[in-house]
Formats: C-alpha cells, structure tokens, sequence
C-alpha cells in the first residue's frame, strides 16, 4: 500500500503550532525554507490533514486545537530496546496500518513489526466498517506477528487484547472501561476504540496475524457524524476524571509492549489466561442481547465468554456459544451495534 508523506516536511511547522499561539511568517518561514509570501501556500497543505489554521494580519499563523505528533524516535527505539519488537515504522499519512503491514508479510521482520500513522485515509473497522481516522489525534497501530499453531491456537486473540488495553489504562488511571464482544472497548455506554484481528494460514500449521487498534485520544471539537453511533476520547475521561490527558507517544509505546508480550505467548497460553479479566469488564453482562448473522438473529442474557472466547448466551434456560466471525451484538434496549 503506497502512503502519503506530503506533509512530511510541515511536522516541524505543526510542532511550533504546538503551543497554541500565534507565530510570525518569517519563523514559519524560515523552518520550512520559504519566502514569507510562500507560507500560507504550505500552511493551507495542513487543513487537508484536518488542522485549523487562523490568520491574524500582523499577529501570524496558529492552529486553534493543538496538534502533538507522535515522536518518532523514541517509538522507532524500541525495536533497540525489547527483544521481540523487530521494527516500529512511523508514518505520517497511509491508507490504512492493517494493509499496509499484510503488504509486508514476506519480509523476515514481519514477527514483531509495528506500523503506527497520524492518519489513514482507509481506516478499517471490523465487517468491512470504516474507521474515521483524524490527523494527530488518535493510535492507530498494526502488529504482526506469526504462529507455528494455527489459526486455531489464536481464538479469542480480540478479546484478550481488549483485556491488554484496559489494563494499561487502568495503569494510567483511566477507569470504567468496558469491553463489548467481541472487540470494542467502551466507556459508559460510548465507543473509546476497537480491535481488527486479521488472520491467513493453516488452521494447524504456518499462521500470520496482524492485530490492529484503534484508539480515540483527542477528536478535538471536529464533527464525526459519519460514525454512526456513540463515541468518546481519552481527553474528554480525563477530564471527567479529573486525570492529566495522556501523552499519545507514551500511550503507544505502553501499547506496543504490552500487545507484543501478550501475542508472542498467546497461542501457548491460550484465551483461559484472559477469561476472568475479560468477564469483570464485559459490557453486556447479565444484559439482554441479540446476536445477529446476516438475516437471522437470536436474542438472550449474556452470560460472559468460554475459555475460548465463545459468547455465552442463555436464552429461555439453554445455553448456547456462539464465536466471533460475522456476528453483531447490540443490547436489546440500545440502538448502537
């Protein structure tokens, strides 16, 4: 997949924007190597990346909401720093990091490669959705990774990375994080981000996985109709809970760790490890559901999820499990799926 890096030489800009104040043309200037008449030109290249940049005659330039870019080197580090983490790829602007990482599947340092973007112009959401992807203010992150087991030593991979998730931020005092089957993660009845499992190989042989997350942090005062249901940032928590807002590098490389420890002995350990931690957060406990697949659709109390990740649902006294795939879930008293 080809990515976008026309934006590449204005990070420095958006990096003095940073403070919110207004900054002359002659500085502005003289960072990107231009002539004072030609920086409004390069400044309107960074409303396509959704920045807000005032003018003030005679003040300067300034972006209204802040953008904070992920910093490149310490996240590249850490490839120097944990043993399974090959390579860490940072890109400005790419279709999408789950694509972009199956192109790369051949390559020998595909097992612990992490691409992490400021945007993807293709987000990809889980049943083909999209997934609105901002500039700067949000994780969106792919891991690769291969196992010798199958397919089927990775069931209920999603579900034991949501588990991975709300631990770090519970560690980083982000608290009532809810997990809703099989790959969402909620806070108080709002979508905080999602989990793309993708899979390819045999069901007990040679097996690639790509593991992507998404995570809002700062989706600033943009309107983002086009998702289509209740949704939340890490900014507006922190708020509510009185906690400093969290720093996107710092929450990325917590996130590489933790994903790469925890893919790395999954298919040894299995989902059993994760099972408990995910029922004491699971969204629709003792609630009643339906389950959907294509035109047919059963309704039920969510008992929890199995030891292999199976959604457990008690309808009319029976119990049935029902696995991942192409199945929706949505609360019998709610419109969101």
């Amino acid at each position: 997949m080809s990515s976008d890096h026309t934006i590449e030489h204005l990070i420095p800009v958006l990096n003095l924007l940073s403070d919110g104040e207004y900054h002359s043309g002659e500085e502005i200037g003289s960072i990107l190597g231009v002539s004072r008449a030609a920086v409004w030109k390069q400044l309107k290249k960074l409303e396509r990346f959704g920045c807000n940049i005032e003018s003030n005659k005679g003040v300067g330039y300034r972006i209204k909401h802040p953008i904070f870019c992920l910093d490149v080197e310490k996240l590249k580090s850490l490839a120097d720093r944990h043993p399974l983490v090959s390579s860490v790829e940072v890109m400005s602007s790419i279709e999408s990091t789950n694509s972009y990482l199956w192109s790369q599947k051949a390559s020998s340092l595909f097992a612990g490669k992490i691409v992490i973007a400021e945007m993807q112009t293709s987000g990809k959401g889980r049943r083909g959705r999209t997934w609105q992807s901002p500039f700067g203010r949000n994780i969106y992150l792919s891991l690769g990774w291969r196992v010798t087991e199958g397919i089927s030593a990775l069931e209920g991979l999603s579900l034991a990375v949501g588990v991975v998730i709300v631990q770090i931020l519970n560690n980083l005092a982000v608290r009532d994080i809810e997990l809703k089957w099989p790959n969402d993660l909620i806070w108080r009845g709002r979508k905080l981000g999602g989990i793309l499992i993708e899979l390819d190989g045999d069901l007990s042989g040679d097996c690639n996985v790509v593991v992507g997350v998404g995570l809002n942090v700062d989706m600033s005062d943009q309107d983002y109709q086009a998702i289509g249901q209740p949704w939340v940032d890490l900014k507006e928590i922190a708020l509510e809970s009185g906690c400093n807002p969290l720093d996107r590098t710092d929450l990325a490389s917590q996130l590489i760790v933790a994903l790469v420890d925890a893919v790395s002995t999954y298919s040894e350990k299995g989902f059993e490890e994760y099972q408990d931690a995910w029922n004491a957060h699971n969204y629709s406990k003792n609630k009643e559901i339906t389950i959907t697949s294509g035109q047919s659709s059963v309704s039920g109390i969510h008992r929890g999820v199995s030891e292999t990740g199976a959604l457990i649902l008690e309808t009319q006294g029976q119990i049935t499990l029902h696995n991942g795939g192409e199945l929706s879930l949505r609360l019998v008293d709610a419109t969101t799926h």
